[in-house]
């Protein structure tokens, strides 16, 4: 596979992830806080759920990219384009999203909102999606020593690291939230990201060759688990299956994840496509301010498009606010600086 293809692939799937994000979070903000009929709770879960691939796929990507042994980097690079990049816009959208509260609430702004702004940035008190942008610093702090893993380990080493935190952090971790108990043996990751990051590696360099066939197997089968889960979680209101189904990990959602990105690398056409290219540059800001356009929909505006418009008018309110997201961020990159960021 030449390096152009490889590139547009990750391209495909850092356009269409940060399309799922819109759509996941439209959906499961406007079911989580009007009334709907029985049909349309089922399908609003069920298309939010079936966006569970989304972030992964970008922790892939990142890892297919940033732990390449080929691939030139320093831990001064590191740190001056990547750790650097996240904390920025970190700090920039939690102090924008405070500020936001604040107005939005009616509240006055005083010298006291700095110490409370920075201990929403301290704890990860902001909005609740800027959880990914500590879980990137924390990867790329890491990354010097992730890279001296891949460029100093065979296919075979590859592979059992990877089986050994399938087991330990998507395995028994569904089985705990299944069926309510806690085993006593674990392994030194705490989170299921690490695990994303070197699968994508592991996945773009064939050390887990998945034919077409199989990944088409793994997206439909997938998709169709999760489509009777949720059925089965809003019929029978069973909170271990709600847990699973919003957690990455899911065995399913990983079988999904691999799914989705071994598709899009068999599936991406040879020839880069405009448009994918452009709403690409534009993905890392969609996910960042999208989230505003969510809250004045639910929060300010308040209309309840179940009984009017139903999953038509929820899909339309998704589209609108992917859109508005596009061209803000878009219009920002063009401020002297703020494209480093976005």
């Amino acid at each position: 596979m030449s390096q152009k293809k490889t590139v547009y692939y990750f391209r495909v799937l850092r356009a269409i992830g940060c399309i799922g994000i819109v759509i996941l979070h439209t959906y499961y903000f406007y079911i989580g806080n009007f009334e709907a009929a029985f049909f349309q709770e089922v399908a609003s879960y069920t298309i939010r759920n079936l966006q569970m691939w989304a972030v992964p796929c970008f922790v892939m990507v990142s890892g297919a990219l940033l732990l390449d042994p080929e691939r030139p980097m320093t831990v001064g690079k590191i740190y001056k384009k990547y750790v650097f990049r996240a904390l920025v816009a970190l700090i920039f959208f939690s102090l924008v999203f405070h500020l936001y509260d604040r107005l939005v609430n009616g509240q006055k702004l005083g010298i006291t909102d700095l110490w409370i702004w920075f201990m929403k940035f301290y704890t990860d008190g902001s909005w609740s999606h800027l959880w990914y942008l500590y879980m990137l610093v924390s990867i790329y702090i890491l990354l010097p020593v992730f890279r001296k893993i891949t460029a100093g380990s065979d296919q075979k080493e590859i592979r059992y690291f990877l089986i050994v935190c399938l087991i330990f952090q998507v395995v028994l971790a569904t089985v705990n939230t299944l069926f309510n108990i806690r085993t006593g043996f674990y392994i030194g990751i705490y989170t299921v990201y690490p695990f994303y990051f070197f699968l994508g590696y592991a996945l773009s360099k064939d050390h887990i060759p998945i034919s077409k066939m199989w990944s088409l197997i793994l997206t439909v089968g997938s998709a169709v688990l999760i489509i009777g889960l949720t059925y089965l979680q809003i019929r029978f209101d069973i909170a271990s299956l709600k847990s699973l189904l919003g957690n990455y990990s899911f065995l399913v959602v990983v079988l999904l994840s691999v799914g989705v990105f071994s598709l899009a690398r068999h599936l991406s056409l040879r020839k880069e496509n405009a448009w994918i290219r452009w709403v690409d540059e534009q993905s890392f800001g969609i996910y960042l301010i999208h989230m505003i356009f969510v809250k004045i929909g639910v929060f300010l505006i308040k209309w309840n498009p179940y009984p009017q418009g139903g999953m038509a008018a929820v899909f339309g309110i998704a589209a609108g606010i992917f859109v508005l997201s596009m061209g803000i961020t878009w219009c920002l990159k063009r401020i002297p600086g703020v494209h480093h960021i976005l």
